[in-house]
């Protein structure tokens, strides 16, 4: 796993954060914002080793409204194919969206990572800033 340790370190590097790595369960948490943060959590999917990239923001009692953005969003017509894939946390005032892209871990490095967040940031704000209906 040194590679996948190399790449998140090299990343950090990248973002002004050295010394950046992984915990112990192979996720790293930053908060990037005071309603917004950013993981990286290294995991196997199907003997597939990945590291999944995910960036959330909480959206509170606006849920519903931003689902539906971030739904059309995601969606790979919208874009130039990038799968993202769409969580929902919290509730109420707390009520978190989640946007998650994974990047092969065996192709994986800075730049991939970058490119990831780089898009992740994007969408969200995209989903953010895009007028609902009714809204």
């Amino acid at each position: 796993m040194d590679w996948i340790d190399d790449s998140v370190a090299a990343f950090g590097r990248e973002l002004g954060i050295a010394h950046l790595q992984l915990n112990s369960r192979g996720v790293v948490n930053l908060s990037i914002a005071p309603d917004s943060a950013l993981t990286l959590e290294f995991t196997s999917r199907r003997d597939h080793p990945e590291i999944v990239v995910a960036m959330c923001r909480r959206v509170g009692f606006e849920l519903e409204r931003r689902v539906l953005v971030a739904l059309h969003h995601a969606h790979v017509m919208y874009g130039p194919g990038v799968p993202v894939q769409l969580a929902l946390g919290g509730s109420g005032v707390n009520a978190t969206l989640i946007g998650a892209l994974r990047v092969s871990a065996r192709t994986s490095g800075a730049q991939e990572l970058l490119q990831a967040t780089t898009y992740l940031s994007r969408w969200l704000e995209a989903v953010m800033n895009t007028e609902v209906e009714g809204g």
